[in-house]
Protein backbone atom coordinates (compact mmCIF):
# COMPACT_ATOMS: atom_id res chain seq x y z
CA UNK A 1 0.00 0.00 0.00
CA UNK A 2 1.27 3.33 -0.94
CA UNK A 3 2.03 5.87 1.69
CA UNK A 4 -0.21 8.81 2.03
CA UNK A 5 1.21 11.94 0.62
CA UNK A 6 1.08 14.70 3.08
CA UNK A 7 0.26 18.14 1.86
CA UNK A 8 2.87 20.70 2.63
CA UNK A 9 1.79 23.40 5.00
CA UNK A 10 2.18 26.95 3.90
CA UNK A 11 4.26 28.82 6.34
CA UNK A 12 3.18 32.39 7.01
CA UNK A 13 4.94 34.89 9.14
CA UNK A 14 3.00 37.09 11.53
CA UNK A 15 5.05 40.13 10.65
CA UNK A 16 4.15 39.93 6.98
CA UNK A 17 1.29 42.43 7.53
CA UNK A 18 1.32 45.79 5.77
CA UNK A 19 2.66 48.54 8.04
CA UNK A 20 1.84 52.21 7.66
CA UNK A 21 5.43 53.15 8.26
CA UNK A 22 7.97 51.22 6.31
CA UNK A 23 11.29 51.91 4.66
CA UNK A 24 9.67 52.95 1.38
CA UNK A 25 7.51 55.76 2.78
CA UNK A 26 9.47 57.04 5.81
CA UNK A 27 10.75 60.05 3.84
CA UNK A 28 7.21 61.12 2.98
CA UNK A 29 6.28 61.07 6.64
CA UNK A 30 9.25 63.28 7.57
CA UNK A 31 8.30 65.75 4.82
CA UNK A 32 4.66 65.79 5.98
CA UNK A 33 5.70 66.45 9.60
CA UNK A 34 8.08 69.25 8.49
CA UNK A 35 5.31 70.90 6.43
CA UNK A 36 2.91 70.63 9.39
CA UNK A 37 5.43 72.30 11.74
CA UNK A 38 6.05 75.10 9.22
CA UNK A 39 2.29 75.72 8.87
CA UNK A 40 1.77 75.85 12.64
CA UNK A 41 4.66 78.30 13.07
CA UNK A 42 3.29 80.47 10.26
CA UNK A 43 -0.18 80.61 11.79
CA UNK A 44 1.22 81.47 15.24
CA UNK A 45 3.38 84.21 13.69
CA UNK A 46 0.42 85.74 11.85
CA UNK A 47 -1.65 85.67 15.05
CA UNK A 48 1.10 87.37 17.10
CA UNK A 49 1.62 89.98 14.37
CA UNK A 50 -2.08 90.82 14.30
CA UNK A 51 -2.11 91.19 18.08
CA UNK A 52 1.04 93.34 18.17
CA UNK A 53 0.16 95.72 15.33
CA UNK A 54 -2.27 97.47 17.70
CA UNK A 55 0.50 97.98 20.26
CA UNK A 56 2.68 100.52 18.47
CA UNK A 57 4.49 101.71 21.61
CA UNK A 58 5.31 98.28 23.06
CA UNK A 59 9.06 98.85 22.52
CA UNK A 60 9.03 101.80 24.94
CA UNK A 61 6.36 100.57 27.30
CA UNK A 62 5.48 102.11 30.63
CA UNK A 63 7.36 100.32 33.40
CA UNK A 64 5.87 102.36 36.24
CA UNK A 65 2.70 104.47 36.23
CA UNK A 66 1.73 106.28 39.42
CA UNK A 67 -1.18 108.70 39.78
CA UNK A 68 -1.68 110.24 43.24
CA UNK A 69 -4.55 112.37 44.53
CA UNK A 70 -4.56 114.32 47.78
CA UNK A 71 -7.49 113.69 50.10
CA UNK A 72 -8.40 115.38 53.37
CA UNK A 73 -6.52 112.64 55.17
CA UNK A 74 -3.97 110.79 53.06
CA UNK A 75 -3.80 109.99 49.37
CA UNK A 76 -5.40 107.85 46.69
CA UNK A 77 -2.62 106.12 44.76
CA UNK A 78 -3.18 104.31 41.47
CA UNK A 79 -0.14 102.46 40.14
CA UNK A 80 0.79 99.98 37.45
CA UNK A 81 4.12 98.24 37.91
CA UNK A 82 6.06 95.83 35.73
CA UNK A 83 8.47 93.67 37.73
CA UNK A 84 11.82 92.27 36.63
CA UNK A 85 10.15 88.94 35.95
CA UNK A 86 7.78 90.65 33.48
CA UNK A 87 4.80 90.28 35.82
CA UNK A 88 2.43 93.27 35.80
CA UNK A 89 0.43 94.47 38.80
CA UNK A 90 -2.19 97.17 39.25
CA UNK A 91 -2.43 98.62 42.73
CA UNK A 92 -4.98 100.95 44.31
CA UNK A 93 -4.14 102.31 47.77
CA UNK A 94 -6.00 104.53 50.21
CA UNK A 95 -5.88 104.71 53.98
CA UNK A 96 -8.49 101.96 54.25
CA UNK A 97 -8.08 99.90 51.11
CA UNK A 98 -5.19 98.22 49.37
CA UNK A 99 -6.19 96.41 46.20
CA UNK A 100 -3.47 94.60 44.20
CA UNK A 101 -4.24 92.63 41.05
CA UNK A 102 -2.04 90.94 38.49
CA UNK A 103 -3.00 91.67 34.89
CA UNK A 104 -2.12 89.90 31.66
CA UNK A 105 0.50 91.08 29.19
CA UNK A 106 -2.18 91.89 26.59
CA UNK A 107 -4.19 94.02 29.01
CA UNK A 108 -0.98 95.77 30.07
CA UNK A 109 -0.12 96.59 26.44
CA UNK A 110 -3.66 97.90 25.94
CA UNK A 111 -3.21 100.13 29.01
CA UNK A 112 0.12 101.33 27.60
CA UNK A 113 -1.45 102.29 24.25
CA UNK A 114 -4.37 104.04 25.93
CA UNK A 115 -1.98 106.19 28.00
CA UNK A 116 -0.03 107.13 24.87
CA UNK A 117 -3.24 107.93 22.97
CA UNK A 118 -4.78 109.95 25.82
CA UNK A 119 -2.54 112.97 25.10
CA UNK A 120 -1.53 113.37 28.74
CA UNK A 121 2.13 112.79 27.87
CA UNK A 122 2.18 116.08 25.92
CA UNK A 123 1.70 118.03 29.16
CA UNK A 124 4.31 116.12 31.14
CA UNK A 125 7.84 117.37 31.76
CA UNK A 126 11.11 115.49 32.04
CA UNK A 127 12.09 117.35 35.19
CA UNK A 128 11.00 116.58 38.71
CA UNK A 129 10.22 119.45 41.02
CA UNK A 130 9.59 119.51 44.73
CA UNK A 131 6.07 120.78 45.06
CA UNK A 132 4.26 120.45 48.36
CA UNK A 133 0.93 121.99 47.42
CA UNK A 134 -0.48 119.59 44.83
CA UNK A 135 -3.94 118.20 44.44
CA UNK A 136 -2.74 115.43 42.19
CA UNK A 137 0.47 114.23 40.55
CA UNK A 138 1.38 111.82 37.80
CA UNK A 139 4.69 109.99 37.44
CA UNK A 140 5.56 107.69 34.53
CA UNK A 141 8.76 105.73 33.97
CA UNK A 142 9.39 104.16 30.55
CA UNK A 143 11.34 101.06 29.54
CA UNK A 144 14.17 103.15 28.05
CA UNK A 145 14.73 104.81 31.46
CA UNK A 146 13.12 108.20 30.78
CA UNK A 147 10.77 109.64 33.35
CA UNK A 148 7.86 112.05 33.00
CA UNK A 149 6.26 114.17 35.71
CA UNK A 150 3.07 116.18 35.93
CA UNK A 151 1.86 118.14 38.97
CA UNK A 152 -1.38 120.06 39.44
CA UNK A 153 0.54 122.96 41.05
CA UNK A 154 2.85 123.26 38.02
CA UNK A 155 -0.13 123.38 35.68
CA UNK A 156 -1.80 126.07 37.80
CA UNK A 157 1.38 128.19 37.62
CA UNK A 158 1.54 127.91 33.82
CA UNK A 159 -2.23 128.42 33.40
CA UNK A 160 -2.61 125.31 31.28
CA UNK A 161 -5.83 123.42 30.88
CA UNK A 162 -5.17 119.70 31.00
CA UNK A 163 -7.90 117.42 29.71
CA UNK A 164 -7.82 114.49 32.11
CA UNK A 165 -11.12 112.99 31.01
CA UNK A 166 -9.37 110.26 29.01
CA UNK A 167 -7.06 109.56 31.94
CA UNK A 168 -10.13 109.32 34.21
CA UNK A 169 -11.70 106.82 31.79
CA UNK A 170 -8.51 104.73 31.73
CA UNK A 171 -8.31 104.65 35.52
CA UNK A 172 -11.99 103.74 35.72
CA UNK A 173 -11.42 100.89 33.25
CA UNK A 174 -8.29 99.37 34.80
CA UNK A 175 -8.75 100.17 38.51
CA UNK A 176 -12.57 100.31 38.69
CA UNK A 177 -12.32 103.57 40.66
CA UNK A 178 -13.23 107.19 39.99
CA UNK A 179 -10.65 109.96 40.29
CA UNK A 180 -11.50 113.19 42.06
CA UNK A 181 -9.74 115.78 39.89
CA UNK A 182 -10.93 115.48 36.33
Amino acid sequence: MPKKIKKEKKTTFKSNKENIINTNNIYYIFVAVAILVICICTFVGVYVYKEDKYHVHKDNAIVLFEYTEALDEGYNVFSVTQTEGKRIFTEYNTLDVQNVKEISRGKYLDFNEEIYNSGILEYMSDESSIVTDTNWSLYIKFADGTKKYLYSAAINQENKEVDKSLLADIIKKYFNQEILYK
